[in-house]
């Protein structure tokens, strides 16, 4: 049976998508196809994050169908957060989808080999996550990444109460998985030429805490002992948690890269109230100012959100006045979307999307300038950088990453020449910048 995979949404998604994937080829015959075109099934692992996540999932859902009208592949599945959350009403808009909750993926081969023959599996009930914890899915997988990283999930769920996210509603109570489980995964994935491990939680620094103690400093002295991983980077940190020893560990440890992706989400004080958000703006700066004390040559990124209820200009220009103080090196930001099921839908105050729109373009091209000011300083130096596509493509580059960059989310090295391996790292000096992305050739003999 030729299966196809379409995964959606944020990372910790895409580590699902590959397990399922992995647990297809271990236990059931199949063959993993990269084109739905022509498979005897597809599965969608959908995102219901955001109204724009969602609209998505579907519409890609719809395509899928179109395929299967036509003939072109016997059977459709939907897998992933919209599922677990809108089962029962996706069931009635897409009556001839197949349907995995986190439930079913732990027997997704006998999902798979009903829906092939025909048969359709329903959707979550209603409501049922609160009880339970989604217990992920590991082992073996099927990497969807550039072979020189991969994504490692430490954690399912969340316990934060944040006032504009139901994530804890989809995905359960935050539960860390044993170090000796996210051990043994990293060295499974070093066995299959991986060299970056990218560490993804819903909040990678509450590593622990449910099980009594922050743990997170122990996990990454234990994962930078895996023969084979040169680099080890944080992402989804929160400033709340974000305790020194953690800070120490990041310095420390060579495999650990000086980098930390810690969305703050707004810097006024009065939002990240209304958010439910600590530590505060002052337990945030504090954070930020003790990580670029503590780690050399750290570069620090975030994400931010415009136009939550009740932002007033004001509040919008204290961010603005704190990005321009703490300099992030890099940035993303939201439009705030109502989230049915949320707190922050019923809050008063909201605001237009013609105000979005304008301070997320005003966001952007203040930090548009800050970001290209952090890449011109390293102009002129040798880093070390990670090969992800060594193969020069029509345009001519190879395509590498600095310790400051995160795959997928952040800047990119443009390399000269070919002859380039993947992984790494390998010394490249910087000889320009193009935009918000860099330029460079091999130091020396490396390649």
């Amino acid at each position: 049976m030729k299966v196809a995979m379409i995964s959606l949404g944020c990372a910790k998604n895409l580590v699902d998508s590959e397990g399922l994937l992995g647990r297809l080829v271990e236990h059931g015959d199949v063959e993993i196809v990269g084109d739905p075109d022509g498979a005897d099934g597809v599965i969608v692992n959908t995102c219901g994050f955001l109204q724009s996540s969602r609209d998505e999932s579907e519409s890609i859902t719809r395509e899928m169908l179109a395929l299967k009208e036509a003939g072109r592949v016997k059977w459709v599945a939907m897998a992933g957060c919209l599922v677990e959350r809108y089962g029962q009403e996706l069931q009635t808009d897409f009556p001839d989808v197949t349907f995995l909750g986190f439930d079913d993926y732990q027997r997704v081969e006998d999902v798979v080999r009903d829906a092939d023959s025909g048969g359709r599996n329903a959707p979550p009930p209603p409501s049922h996550r609160g009880a339970r914890e989604h217990q992920g899915i590991h082992g073996n997988r099927l990497l969807l990444t550039q072979e020189s990283f991969a994504y490692l999930r430490i954690s399912e769920g969340c316990n934060l109460k944040c006032s504009f996210c139901v994530i804890p509603a989809i995905r359960g109570a935050f539960k860390s998985r044993p170090i000796d489980d996210i051990v043994g995964e990293a060295a499974a994935l070093a066995m299959t030429g991986v060299r970056e491990l990218v560490v993804v939680s819903q909040d990678s620094t509450y590593y622990g805490r449910d099980d009594g103690a922050f743990a997170l400093p122990t996990l990454l002295r234990e994962l930078s002992a895996v023969d084979g991983i040169e680099w080890i980077r944080l992402q989804y940190m929160n400033p709340a948690f974000t305790t020194d020893e953690t800070l120490d560990a990041i310095a420390e440890i060579p495999a650990v890269v000086p980098y930390m992706d810690i969305p703050i989400q707004h810097a006024a004080d009065a939002t990240l109230k209304r958010m439910r958000r600590a530590p505060g703006t002052d337990g945030i700066r504090r954070c930020l100012l003790a990580a670029r004390d503590r780690i050399p040559g750290l570069t620090l990124r975030t994400t931010v959100m415009v136009g939550f209820p009740g932002e007033t200009d004001g509040e919008f220009g204290e961010m603005l006045d704190f990005l321009d103080e703490i300099r992030f090196d890099r940035l993303g930001c939201f439009r705030f979307s109502p989230e049915p099921g949320s707190f922050a839908i019923d809050l008063p105050n909201p605001v237009d999307d013609e105000t979005k729109e304008a301070r997320f373009h005003a966001l952007m091209e203040r930090q548009s300038a800050i970001t290209k000011q952090s890449q011109q300083a390293r102009v002129g130096q040798v880093l070390p950088v990670m090969v992800d596509l060594p193969d020069a493509g029509e345009d001519g580059w190879a395509i590498g990453r600095t310790a400051g960059d995160s795959p997928e989310v952040d800047c990119v090295v443009l390399l000269e020449g070919d002859g380039w391996t993947r992984g790494g790292p390998v010394p490249v000096e910087i000889i320009d910048r193009h935009e918000f992305d860099l330029i460079g050739r091999a130091a020396g003999d490396a390649r």
